[in-house]
């Protein structure tokens, strides 16, 4: 087991607004689990506090899919893959 941060840039909101999404995930033989956002930034400022609960599902899934992209590309790359 390994606890593991990352972070991506994403936009949200009516005027699309560049933020910055910080998460943790725990990594063992079997894959990646218990991914979890953290806190959401513009610019250094945490407005994880401002999004309702909808937009914080929605950051979830975007999370955790571009997490699994991102953790596969680096299980391929220590194979040589890509």
């Amino acid at each position: 087991m390994s606890d593991m941060q990352w972070q991506f840039e994403t936009k949200t909101g009516e005027g699309q607004f560049e933020i910055t999404v910080h998460v943790s995930y725990e990594v063992d033989e079997h894959g990646i689990y218990n991914d979890n956002i953290d806190k959401i930034t513009q610019k250094d400022f945490d407005l994880t506090g401002i999004f309702c609960a909808n937009q914080l599902a929605e950051l979830e899934m975007e999370a955790s899919m571009k997490l699994r992209d991102h953790y596969l590309g680096l299980k391929n790359s220590d194979f040589g893959l890509l």
